[in-house]
């Protein structure tokens, strides 16, 4: 069982937006996407998501052509945390996070009030179940978001389907501390056997939560593999065009660092008249 992607193309004004990008996600595993403003990784989210149709190349999940799956079955295998979260109706926290139980088999009240419950906890939520979803600010709304979906694919499915969570950018509203929070409960479901794409802006994230990562410039795939092996300062100068280093401290994880440009040297003194 995976969610996987085969030589997606994708055009959009003209533009040829993605190029060829093949991704695959698999169960058990935090698989993050790196790459600059607009190269393409909200796009490829969107085609696995089945948001939107590639103009070329195939999307499967879980051996089956996404076009296959209904609506109500696509949702159970998979669930989408985007960018914006366009909800603005006077639901609490807990209202919010049930929406994402529409697709799911119901169950006793007691029941669903308990998942609700779990995912707002694991989110760290918990303390927003009764809160005004409007009156939260920017990171807790987000919070509330990311607890929707996980309670959206939170049951495991029969006969072993794989659930497969897609996150665009769920740390970028979120402070430092709440970053890590976040990415904790991402690996946190990965243990649980869920398989999770997460776009993220920062390496060091990646290098620390990932088990793999793809590294995406100009709709075209630059490099996929271990975070390691990936992630280097080759490959990030290349990818976001500034130079870096990585620095390894007492044998742990390497961390990223921007160096300073050089500095153009000085043109020739010019006597005054």
């Amino acid at each position: 069982m995976s969610y996987a992607a085969r030589e997606l193309s994708f055009r959009a004004g003209g533009r040829l937006l993605l190029d060829g990008v093949s991704l695959n996600l698999q169960p058990g595993q935090v698989h993050a996407l790196l790459g600059p403003n607009g190269a393409g990784k909200t796009t490829l989210l969107r085609l696995l998501a089945g948001e939107q149709r590639p103009h070329s190349g195939s999307v499967e999940l879980n051996a089956r052509a996404l076009a296959d799956l209904g609506a109500r079955e696509l949702a159970r295998q998979r669930a989408v945390l985007p960018q914006a979260h366009g909800l603005s109706f006077a639901c609490t926290g807990a209202q919010v996070v049930a929406l994402g139980r529409l697709p799911c088999p119901r169950h006793s009240a007691e029941h669903e009030a308990r998942i609700v419950h779990d995912a707002l906890e694991l989110a760290g939520v918990g303390a927003l179940a009764g809160r005004s979803y409007p009156t939260l600010s920017g990171g807790e709304r987000a919070r509330v978001q990311f607890a929707r979906v996980v309670a959206q694919v939170w049951e495991p499915l029969a006969d072993g389907v794989a659930r497969f969570l897609l996150l665009d950018e769920p740390t970028a509203s979120l402070d430092l501390a709440h970053q890590h929070d976040c990415l904790r409960a991402v690996t946190e479901l990965a243990r649980r056997g869920l398989g999770v794409l997460v776009i993220l802006h920062d390496p060091n994230l990646a290098l620390r939560y990932a088990n793999q990562v793809t590294l995406l410039r100009e709709g075209r795939l630059l490099a996929s593999g271990a975070p390691e092996q990936v992630i280097t300062a080759e490959a990030l100068e290349q990818l976001y065009g500034v130079p870096v280093r990585l620095v390894r401290a007492n044998g742990g994880l390497p961390v990223v660092t921007v160096c300073d440009r050089p500095t153009p040297p000085a043109g020739p003194a010019r006597s005054a008249h």
